[in-house]
């Protein structure tokens, strides 16, 4: 029979280690009725998932959503995350040419699974996805192999994030932009769910700054969110589909997340462009602390 002092030691060290667990989350669970987020019971967990951490292709929780986008999964497996507490799991999908495809990392969170990052490739069709640690900086990054032995490689804080929240887009993050400022504002700046970061690029000596996402699986609720910062905030503004101009419209002199009804169909668009003309005040630089594209 054990001790009592030893049953409350236990206790005190189970509750401790999940006060460690949930403080040390960055996370928010997304918002009722966002399209990117499925809720998933512990027995559909539970057949999802193998010993081994590779799962049947097909049993991932968005499935229906890629095979509609003309693709199919060909991997699914479990991943490793960079804090205490956290996991995450893997697809791989593709065009059934195999010229084309793409990778998401899920993240589950209070029993609804949505994706945290999504890159997705036109000039390749990834084969298997791998963590692994290329700078020795004690963060692991990712490696994808794409079919035919081509291998792309992303280095965890420097080129992505895994420590942002769960996503409400599909939009690929490895998109386009004008040039940033400088190291510290590069692109993926505004994809890493910290408002205090951002996207930074200048209008000196130019008409416009942009950033440009792919879409593969389109727009679901044709929602624009953008969430800026106290400097560098966009004014004028217009938005391309596929190269074409669908909205101009006017951001509001404040710092908070902005959201955008865009009035033009989108569910079948590829590419998405966010075009700045002018900022609020007398600055130069254009700053995006977050973007999203539902």
């Amino acid at each position: 029979m054990r001790h009592p002092l030893h049953c409350c030691f236990l206790i005190w060290l189970a509750a401790l280690t999940a006060l460690v667990i949930s403080c040390g989350r960055k996370d928010k669970e997304p918002e009722p009725g966002q399209t990117a987020v499925q809720t998933t019971t512990p027995a559909e967990t539970f057949t999802r998932k193998a010993p081994d951490g590779v799962y049947t292709p097909d049993l991932n929780p968005f499935r229906d959503i890629i095979r509609m986008a003309g693709f199919e999964s060909v991997v699914y497996r479990s991943f490793p995350f960079s804090r205490l507490g956290d996991g995450g799991e893997v697809v791989v999908y593709r065009a059934a040419g195999a010229d084309r495809g793409g990778v998401i990392y899920l993240k589950t969170l209070s029993g609804q699974v949505a994706p945290s990052w999504h890159w997705f490739f036109d000039d390749a069709a990834p084969d298997s996805v791998y963590p692994v640690e290329i700078n020795e900086d004690g963060l692991w990054d990712v490696r994808v192999v794409m079919a035919g032995g081509q291998v792309r490689e992303f280095l965890q804080e420097q080129t992505f994030t895994l420590s942002g929240e769960l996503r409400n887009d599909w939009i690929a993050l490895n998109g386009s932009c004008s040039p940033p400022t400088d190291q510290g504002h590069e692109l993926w700046r505004c994809f890493d769910g910290d408002p205090r970061t951002c996207w930074r690029s200048s209008l000196a000596g130019r008409d416009d700054v942009y950033l440009e996402v792919r879409t593969p699986f389109g727009l679901q609720r044709g929602i624009l969110t953008v969430c800026t910062l106290d400097e560098g905030r966009p004014k004028e503004c217009r938005l391309l589909f596929d190269g074409k101009v669908v909205q101009s419209f006017n951001l509001k002199n404040e710092t908070a997340r902005q959201r955008i009804q865009i009035k033009s169909s989108a569910a079948s668009i590829q590419t998405a462009r966010l075009v700045v003309l002018s900022i609020h005040g007398a600055g130069q630089d254009v700053a995006l602390a977050e973007f999203s594209l539902e």
